[in-house]
């Protein structure tokens, strides 16, 4: 199980979306200093934290689109990650949906795009897998 797919089975509905939110369309990020909350934080690289409390405050009354969930909101990453460069593959495989973005030059590596479904990531929605196969790219655990 790749990173990405062990810390979104370990996240809230409301964390996922922020993750997506944040990450991939760009939201500001709920942030703070360890003396500004009680509760857990997750260190981020860049010297930031992510700081969750549950339920999930976010400063202010900013609320991510519940993208995990949605297929109408989930749209809007599909948009935002065209407009990186990424092309989305998303299938129905009849026990799951599985979604893939991919750049125009990764369409020369059939390996990539098909050979082993390493790349895809799987979901029981549509909107779900499309969350996931866009933190695979902008997170850059791709193969």
């Amino acid at each position: 199980m790749s990173d990405i797919e062990t810390r979104w089975a370990g996240m809230t509905e409301a964390e996922r979306a922020a993750w997506v939110a944040t990450d991939v369309m760009g939201s500001p990020k709920p942030v703070g200093t360890a003396d500004d909350f009680d509760d857990g934080f997750d260190p981020r690289p860049d010297g930031c934290c992510w700081f969750w409390s549950e339920p999930l405050d976010f400063p202010g009354d900013w609320q991510p689109e519940p993208f995990p969930s949605d297929i109408a909101a989930v749209w809007q990453v599909v948009e935002k990650m065209r407009e990186r460069g990424y092309y989305l593959v998303l299938n129905d495989t009849m026990s799951a949906y599985r979604a893939l973005f991919f750049t125009e030059r990764e369409t020369l590596r059939w390996d990539f795009l098909v050979a082993d479904g390493a790349n895809y990531c799987h979901a029981p929605t549509p909107a779900e897998a499309i969350c996931k196969a866009s933190l695979k790219c902008v997170v850059g655990e791709r193969e």
